[in-house]
């Protein structure tokens, strides 16, 4: 309580005096953080995972403790399907929208005049292929790679976790976890690029060596994430960076690598074009892909973000990680619209060679 009355004190001085650290900081115009200020809300809506969009928009109040936040949190289809259902009925409830989908439901807001134009100022510092130029832009990635228990990996094993060949070695036999595509995201990202992207490299003689080690299979990521911090398996090969790197600042004994190219699911915000709160968006905008807001976003959601200036440096819990931070090389590069229209393909093909029935 004395930390929130001490943040209100602090912001009504900076709007007083017409400057602040924070703006300054951001290069965010006096007048936008004033308009914002007025408008007193801003309201977000999430298909993220509930904690780190609580963390994340708590970064943000304390920034400007002057707007009220709300956040409505599902899963990205769900909050895709609401938002698209109250756009059409005439109800303008959201400010900001944020989720995984940078392929197909972002595509269909931004085609169908849905999401805001909006120049936030640091465009040049995100790559082409994780953006939409002006309309979306990713607050932190989702990083696939494997996943292991430090204390039932040797250091040799570890060395083959960092190539994508190395986790076709049978020394993993039995003893390895992946996710089925059909779940999604950092699941499916991986496997589109054996079978899709990179198939002259992987192909299905590479899904099949997977297959022929008898990895336990599951439809989440969720458990996989669990029993490799339990021991149950020593491996999960397609782990993401945000679990991951929230298990590492609980002090589970858990690492990952990022194989050569890393595939990177963008999670994506973008202002609805017609927000009710339109300065509150855009000064979330404006902070949000800046410095201090990427800085946030590295300690908000345990991931690597894509802004170029900070790309290199660890989120604060991969820091803690056992033989440190060692940032991905190259990044797989997506047409996310090809990520999407080829999705069934790929989960069919994959279940085929694993022989899993849906």
């Amino acid at each position: 309580m004395a930390r929130q009355w001490m943040s209100t004190v602090v912001m009504a001085l900076i709007l007083a005096l017409g400057i602040g650290v924070m703006v300054q900081a951001a290069d965010i115009p006096q007048e936008l953080v004033d308009a914002a200020c007025a408008e007193g809300t801003i309201v977000f809506y999430s298909g993220m995972g509930l904690d780190i969009t609580m963390n994340y928009v708590e970064a943000f109040r304390d920034a400007y403790p002057c707007l009220r936040t709300e956040v409505v949190r599902q899963t990205s289809h769900q909050i895709h399907q609401r938002f698209l259902t109250e756009q059409r009925a005439g109800q303008h409830l959201t400010d900001v929208i944020m989720h995984v989908n940078a392929g197909i439901f972002f595509g269909e807001l931004v085609r169908g005049g849905y999401i805001m134009e909006y120049d936030h100022g640091s465009d040049q510092h995100y790559p082409e292929s994780l953006k939409v130029s002006n309309y979306a832009y990713p607050l932190f990635m989702y990083l696939s790679g494997p996943m292991y228990n430090v204390f039932l990996v040797t250091p040799e094993e570890k060395a083959l976790l960092e190539t994508w060949e190395g986790i076709t070695d049978p020394v993993w036999r039995g003893r390895a976890a992946v996710s089925v595509p059909s779940a999604g995201g950092s699941s499916y990202s991986p496997n589109y690029m054996f079978l899709r992207t990179h198939r002259e490299q992987f192909g299905p003689e590479y899904i099949a060596k997977l297959a022929a080690q008898e990895p336990q299979l599951y439809t989440s990521t969720i458990p996989a994430h669990q029993n490799v911090v339990s021991g149950e398996v020593h491996v999960f090969f397609w782990g993401n960076s945000p679990n991951v790197g929230n298990f590492i600042a609980q002090g589970a004994p858990v690492a990952m690598t990022f194989p050569s190219p890393t595939p990177a699911i963008p999670a994506v915000a973008g202002i609805a074009a017609t927000a009710p709160h339109p300065n509150a968006a855009k000064l979330f905008m404006r902070w949000a892909f800046s410095e201090p807001g990427q800085r946030a976003a590295l300690e908000a959601f345990s991931s690597a973000v894509a802004y170029e200036p900070l790309k290199d440096e660890p989120p604060p819990a991969f820091a803690q990680m056992e033989g440190g931070w060692k940032a991905p090389e190259e990044l797989l590069v997506v047409d996310w619209d090809d990520f999407d229209q080829y999705l069934e393909t790929v989960i069919q093909e994959w279940n085929e060679i694993f022989g899993y029935s849906e």
